[in-house]
C-alpha cells in the first residue's frame, strides 16, 4: 500500500453519498426519528451509531486523533472528546462532521444545528449550477455549458480553490438530514440549479417519508433534462411505506421521468441504456441481445463498451469476445498507472488541486470501470474473473474492490491472499480488510483473522453489521449466483 493513499480513499465505494459521511449516519436516524421503534432497538442503533462514530474518529474523519484519545473514546468519553474537538476546529468540514455526530449521538446543544444549518445554507443558497458534466451533449471542456457561463460570470477560474470547493456543496445538504428541522432546509434545497444539490434534498425528503413534499420534487424535475432526469427521479423509491403510498411515488416518478420503451432506448446506445436492459430483455429477449451485441460493435467508448459486455454476460452470452474485452481493459488498468493528480487528505478533501478537470475524470472512469468489472464478477463468479481479481489484490489503488468482488464472489480460495495483505499492511489497512472483508467470509481462516486484528469491540460490531445485512458494495448476502445459458 502506498504511504499517500489514504484510508478512506479505499473505503468501498458505495451508491450512497459519503461525501460528508452524513448519509450513512442518517440512515442509522430513520428509525428513530420517524418510526415507531423498541427500547431495544433504539438502544442497539445507538450503539452502531458510537461504533461508526468511533470508527470514523480512527481513520481522521474529525482531524487528527491521538491513540490516547481512541483508548477514551473507546472507554466512554468520545462525546467530551467530540465536543472539544467543536469548540477548537478551525476547519468548517471538519466542525459540521463533529456536529453531526454530536446529534447523531444525542447531544441536544443548539448550536450543532445552528452550525449544520448555517453549512447547509451556503450550499443551498449559492446560485453556482453544478460543475460536473452528465451527458456528453451538454459538456465542453469537461464542464456543463451553463456551469462554464456562470464560471466566467463569476471569475471560477478551472482548478481554482473556488471551483474545487463548489464539488463539496451537495455533502452539505446532507448535514441536516435526519431531522424534522431539516424538511424546510430540504424543500428550498429543490430549487437549486446544482442538480447534485436537488438530488440530495430528494434523498433527504424521502428518507424523512415526508409524502407532502412529492409535488414538489415532481416540479423540481421538470427544470433538468434528458440523463440529469433520472439521478433526481430515481430517488422518489427510497420512500418506505406500505404498497399503496409506494404507488403514489412510483407515480410521482413516472411524472418525472415517462417510461421509454426501453427497446428503443437500447436503439439509441446513449449512456443511460443500461438501466433499461433488464425491462427490454424481460420482454423482448432476443431483440434486447441482438441489440446491445450490434452496440457492442460500434460503441468506441471502453466504458460504455465495457458496461454492454457486462450486460451481455449477464444476459447469459458465453462468446468469448466479451469476457476477452473485459479482461483486456482490467488488465490494461492493473498494468498502467492510476492517475496521481488528486490527492487527499484523511478527510478526503484535495491537500493538492488537481491540474485539471480531466484528471479527475480519468480517475473517476478507472475506479468506475473496475466496479463494473467488480459487479459481473458477482453476478456470474466467472473464475476468468476471479483470477484478475485476485492480481488486482496486488495493485494500491484497486485492492480495496478487488477484495469486495472476491467476497461477493465467495471465492474462498482468495482468503489467504487477503490475510497476506493484512500482515504486510500498516494496522489501520490490517483492519480495513478485516473488518470490511475478511468478517464476511464463513471460513474459520478468515474469522480468525478478524479477531486477529480487530478488537473484541471492533469485531463485534463488523459481525453485526453483517448480520444486519450491511455489505461491502450492497446489501449482505449477495444475490444467488445467476444461470448463465
Amino acid at each position: 500500500m502506498k504511504s499517500g493513499r489514504s484510508i478512506t480513499q479505499l473505503r468501498l465505494r458505495s451508491a450512497m453519498s459519503e461525501v460528508l459521511h452524513a448519509a450513512v449516519w442518517c440512515a442509522l436516524l430513520v428509525g428513530v426519528g420517524y418510526g415507531q421503534t423498541s427500547q431495544d432497538q433504539v438502544d442497539e442503533i445507538h450503539s452502531l451509531k458510537v461504533r461508526s462514530v468511533i470508527e470514523h474518529l480512527k481513520q481522521g474523519v474529525y482531524g487528527p486523533a491521538t491513540q490516547e484519545q481512541i483508548a477514551e473514546a473507546e472507554a466512554g468519553q468520545l462525546v467530551p472528546i467530540l465536543e472539544a474537538r467543536f469548540v477548537t476546529s478551525q476547519d468548517a468540514d471538519v466542525k459540521a462532521r463533529v456536529a453531526r455526530s454530536l446529534m447523531d449521538l444525542g447531544d441536544k446543544g443548539n448550536a450543532y444545528w445552528d452550525f449544520l444549518v448555517q453549512q447547509a445554507k451556503l450550499a443551498i443558497e449559492s446560485d453556482a449550477p453544478s460543475p460536473r458534466c452528465f451527458s456528453s451533449a451538454n459538456c465542453v471542456s469537461g464542464h456543463p455549458r451553463e456551469y462554464l457561463a456562470w464560471a466566467r460570470a463569476h471569475n471560477v477560474t478551472e482548478g481554482s480553490q473556488a471551483e474545487t470547493a463548489l464539488y463539496w456543496l451537495e455533502g452539505k445538504v446532507y448535514l441536516v438530514s435526519g431531522d424534522p428541522r431539516g424538511i424546510p432546509l430540504l424543500r428550498e434545497a429543490l430549487k437549486s440549479p446544482y442538480r447534485e444539490i436537488v438530488s440530495a434534498g430528494v434523498e433527504g425528503l424521502a428518507r424523512a417519508n415526508d409524502w407532502d413534499s412529492i409535488p414538489l420534487i415532481v416540479e423540481a424535475c421538470k427544470r433538468f433534462h434528458g440523463e440529469e432526469v433520472p439521478l433526481i427521479s430515481h430517488t422518489l423509491r427510497q420512500f418506505q411505506s406500505d404498497p399503496e403510498t409506494l404507488a403514489v411515488a412510483q407515480a410521482a416518478e413516472d411524472q418525472c421521468l415517462p417510461p421509454p420503451d426501453p427497446i428503443e432506448v437500447l436503439k439509441r446506445n446513449d449512456g443511460d441504456s443500461r438501466f433499461y436492459v433488464g425491462k427490454a430483455a424481460a420482454k423482448h429477449p432476443a431483440e434486447t441481445v441482438a441489440i446491445l451485441k450490434q452496440n457492442f460493435v460500434k460503441t468506441q467508448d471502453e466504458r460504455h463498451k465495457a458496461e454492454i459486455a457486462s450486460a451481455l454476460i449477464g444476459l447469459g452470452e458465453k462468446d468469448d469476445i466479451y469476457w476477452d474485452f473485459l479482461l483486456r481493459l482490467e488488465t490494461s488498468l492493473l498494468e498502467g498507472e492510476v492517475s496521481s493528480a488528486v490527492k487527499s487528505d484523511s478527510q478526503e478533501k484535495p491537500v493538492e488541486g488537481p491540474s485539471s478537470y480531466e484528471a479527475w475524470a480519468k480517475q473517476d472512469r478507472e475506479f468506475n470501470e473496475m466496479l463494473t468489472f467488480v459487479e459481473i464478477v458477482d453476478e456470474t463468479r466467472d473464475p476468468r474473473g476471479v483470477r484478475l481479481l485476485r492480481r488486482a489484490l496486488s495493485s494500491p489503488h484497486f485492492q480495496g474492490d478487488a477484495a469486495a468482488g472476491l467476497v461477493r464472489a465467495r471465492d474462498n480460495d482468495s482468503i489467504p491472499l487477503i490475510i497476506d495483505l493484512c500482515k504486510n499492511a500498516s494496522p489501520e489497512m490490517a483492519r480495513f480488510f478485516a473488518m470490511q472483508v475478511l468478517v464476511y467470509f464463513d471460513d474459520p481462516r478468515a474469522q480468525s483473522a478478524v479477531d486477529q486484528y480487530l478488537s473484541k469491540e471492533d469485531a463485534k460490531f463488523a459481525r453485526g453489521q453483517k448480520a444486519n445485512g450491511v455489505g461491502p458494495l450492497g446489501p449482505w448476502p449477495p444475490e444467488k449466483v445467476m444461470k448463465l445459458k
